[in-house]
């Protein structure tokens, strides 16, 4: 199933928030991406 797909459904039908990471899988993107995670948790939290 596509990514935009789940969310759609997650966002629309859930109404949950839904949290999308591109990464070109790098070292250089590890803490980027933990940041961004833990921003998302304290929102949903």
């Amino acid at each position: 199933m596509p990514n935009f797909l789940i969310k759609n459904f997650v966002q629309k039908e859930c109404e949950k928030p839904y949290l999308t990471i591109e990464t070109d899988y790098t070292e250089n993107d590890v803490e980027q991406i933990r940041v961004r995670i833990q921003a998302f948790l304290e929102m949903v939290s």
